[in-house]
């Protein structure tokens, strides 16, 4: 079935280039202009699995307000415990990254959530879309949901292959537009959303 992967409107904290994962931040004005902006390029689709966070949340409803939706937990961004609300220069440790870009499951930042335990549980949210995909016979859907979100599950599902985590990033209200088999979780890329729509 056709699965597009669409990351949320732009919040007060990403127009800040914040790490804002757990913090449940409400879209920008800018965010919202954008997801009404993407609307108009999206296929329609027969459901919609969405993060319960108030961006995701939002975003979702200004991309498809009539289709029907499924909240799941396990859409949820990374926490990003100590540093949440913060940049990267106000962070300024390196060190933090050094297990992403080998992806080891021990790897996150300190007092948030590791990348194993992330990669899991987005794979089991991916795992409870399959299974509703089979049952309820849908052949076009879409996840909306975090940047996080979207390059836990294709770093570990998507093809062709890519070199490592960070090779999946999107911009808000990008994403992929992906071929998904069930039975296998995997997401075969058609083409990447928004790479020009930098904000």
């Amino acid at each position: 079935m056709r699965l597009l992967l669409l990351r949320h409107g732009a919040t007060p904290g990403n127009l800040k280039k914040q790490y804002i994962g757990s913090t449940d931040e409400p879209l920008a004005p800018q965010g919202v202009e954008q997801a009404k902006a993407r609307a108009k390029t999206l296929p329609p689709v027969e459901k919609l699995w969405v993060s319960p966070m108030r961006r995701a949340m939002h975003t979702a409803e200004l991309f498809y307000p009539d289709a029907p939706c499924v909240y799941l937990e396990g859409l949820r961004e990374m926490g990003f415990g100590d540093c949440e609300g913060k940049t990267w220069e106000e962070i300024n440790d390196p060190s933090i990254y050094d297990g992403w870009f080998v992806e080891d499951p021990q790897a996150g930042f300190p007092g948030g959530e590791t990348l194993g335990d992330f990669v899991q549980r987005t794979t089991d949210a991916l795992q409870t879309v399959a299974e509703q995909v089979v049952a309820e016979g849908i052949s076009t859907g879409a996840v909306v949901a975090h940047g996080g979100v979207l390059m836990a599950l294709m770093s570990q599902h998507g093809r062709p292959a890519r070199s490592n985590y960070f090779d999946w990033q999107s911009t808000n209200c990008g994403g992929f537009d992906t071929d998904f088999d069930p039975e296998t979780l995997t997401l075969t890329l058609r083409a990447q959303l928004g790479e020009n729509n930098i904000w």
